[in-house]
């Protein structure tokens, strides 16, 4: 199956759905468990599978600066990698990639399209220009992706399936119309002739040493037969309560259909969006929502697990200590605090939405026996920040490891994504940077676990 990455960063997907190539001769590796020296290694299981055509980067507020691009290109030595902004990139210069880049034998085989869309820009507000092509406003990358699909229908390659990635809070996103930009993100697919299947996954809870939670969404064009639902099979989950099962859209949607509908969305004020609970279906138009519990048996890892050794990795450099004078820095700003912030108003488009923030205190250290919360893209840096993690080891309790207080190195939060030890690791991309790069990405080995779940469930 053909893939094509968009919003690629330094190539989370390709990584999960490809494996890891350590060198040309090696064959590709499972990174459910990351890759890391004195690691028992496990081959990938229907290595070749999955072949990325194209991928797209781009990072508009550092045009001069594209890192992880050049991370992506440095480590896929290849050219399936188009840097430009994706708003300048068309349907035919992809599949054009997709061309030159593949062997012969597979043009013709399906594809499927992957992409974790950056979740400050999830905004799917309805649009009046539908009827002139879905161009869709800049910044809003939903619609990037929806256009794209929308082109690539029109050339007869429509992918047949497609894997999307995004923080959790879409499903209720807006605050002022909850559950109104997933219902459109839906609408939309279900127009294309998806059907679609969602789940909020937290990494910690399948074994991971991060809880990282964000949505996955498997769509898949209804003439795709499957054995059994993807994200389900790939995640075993326990049914607590069933939120809602009823037709929203009709089967057969015309375009003139999907601007009203839009158009309904985004300006009547009394429409009651759907609970989209962590788990859902739509087939053929009707939803089904569900809260579930994840159910798991296997090893659990930590952070303990993701450490730099020093034998091993190299000694952690001075730069990530915390001195006793620094100490009460973080602990207030680990502290409790309220905050009045000014927010957009969804409704007048003006930042005049007043709401207090509150905080409770949190620890000072993150726990070792547990895993780590999420790594956001202020990780990086110096200065004391409620945000960022950090740990303190002992020398009696953790005695492979340099003992002291220190944050979080760019080598561990490669870990904590299951990402091949120092794959970010490329001069001139700095600590900071590299820790911004892990903020935006996700769980590879999440990736793996649904890359499996397609091959055993497609016809």
């Amino acid at each position: 199956m053909i893939v094509i990455e968009l919003f690629a960063g330094v190539g989370g997907f390709r990584l999960g759905l490809e494996g890891y190539k350590p060198d040309a001769k090696s064959p590709h590796y499972s990174l459910i468990r990351g890759f890391k020296k004195g690691q028992v290694k496990t081959r990938l299981l229907n290595e070749g599978y999955f072949i990325t055509g194209v991928a797209n980067q781009y990072e508009p507020s550092t045009k001069s600066a594209q890192h992880a691009a050049d991370i992506y290109s440095n480590r896929f030595k290849d050219n399936t990698l188009i840097n430009e902004d994706i708003n300048d990139v068309s349907a035919e210069k992809f599949l054009n990639t997709i061309q030159q880049n593949i062997p012969d034998s597979r043009h013709d085989e399906n594809i499927m399209l992957v992409g974790g869309f950056p979740c400050q820009d999830y905004s799917v507000a309805g649009r009046k220009d539908l009827s002139k092509g879905m161009q869709g406003k800049k910044g809003v990358l939903w619609w990037n992706i929806f256009n794209l699909i929308w082109d690539l229908k029109k050339l007869k390659r429509q992918p047949s399936l497609v894997l999307l990635e995004n923080v959790d809070r879409l499903l209720k996103s807006p605050a002022q119309k909850r559950g109104k930009d997933f219902t459109i993100l839906t609408l939309c697919l279900h127009y294309l002739g998806y059907d679609v299947e969602y789940k909020v996954v937290n990494g910690g809870d399948y074994g991971f040493p991060q809880r990282r939670k964000r949505v996955f969404i498997m769509a898949n064009l209804r003439s795709t037969r499957l054995k059994d639902n993807i994200l389900a099979s790939a995640f075993p989950q326990k049914q607590v309560m069933l939120l809602n099962s009823e037709k929203v859209f009709k089967e057969n949607l015309n375009l003139t259909d999907l601007e009203n509908l839009l158009f309904d969305y985004s300006n009547k004020k009394k429409i009651k969006f759907a609970d989209f609970g962590n788990y859902g279906k739509l087939i053929n138009g009707t939803l089904h929502t569900y809260k579930v519990k994840a159910l798991y048996t296997g090893k659990r890892y930590a952070l303990k697990d993701i450490l730099q050794r020093e034998k091993i990795d190299g000694c952690v450099d001075d730069e990530f200590f915390v001195s006793n004078d620094e100490l009460e820095k973080w602990e207030i700003a680990k502290g409790a605090s309220k905050i009045t912030r000014r927010g957009l108003n969804r409704d007048t488009g003006q930042k005049d939405f007043v709401y207090n923030y509150s905080v409770g205190k949190m620890s000072t250290f993150d726990e070792l026996h547990k895993p780590i919360r999420t790594i956001i893209t202020s990780e990086g840096g110096k200065a004391p920040s409620r945000t960022k993690h950090l740990i303190k080891i002992e020398n009696d309790e953790m005695g492979k490891f340099r003992s002291g207080m220190r944050r979080l190195t760019p080598l561990e939060m490669e870990r904590a994504n299951c990402f091949p030890d120092n794959f970010t690791k490329l001069k001139p991309v700095g600590d900071a940077r590299r820790a911004f790069i892990m903020g935006n990405a996700l769980i590879i080995g999440l990736v793996e676990l649904i890359r499996n779940s397609i091959i055993e469930n497609l016809e």
